[in-house]
């Protein structure tokens, strides 16, 4: 793989992080409704807690950035900051 190949495949894991985040946001938003619409003392609404707080952390967790939120890419400290420039400014 060439530079330029690199760089496309990670804009391109970018893009689809971007994309998963989204989804865990609205699902956040979708618990969030649903806890308010059933019985505090039901097991539904525990699991439902339960995906609402984890969906919350993860949220929380990549909030700083895209290199948190994708343990799948272990980039070199050197590395990191090229790469992230480069994506910051496609």
């Amino acid at each position: 793989m060439n530079t330029e190949q690199i760089i496309t495949a990670i804009r391109e894991q970018a893009r689809q992080l971007e994309s998963l985040r989204d989804k865990l946001k609205a699902e956040y938003r979708y618990y969030g409704a649903t806890l308010k619409k059933i019985n505090p003392q039901s097991t539904e609404y525990q699991i439902i807690l339960g995906a609402f707080l984890a969906t919350e952390k993860i949220l929380n967790e990549t909030e700083n950035g895209f290199f948190k939120a994708s343990p799948y890419l272990e980039l070199d400290k050197e590395i990191e900051p090229i790469v992230t420039h480069l994506l910051l400014c496609s």
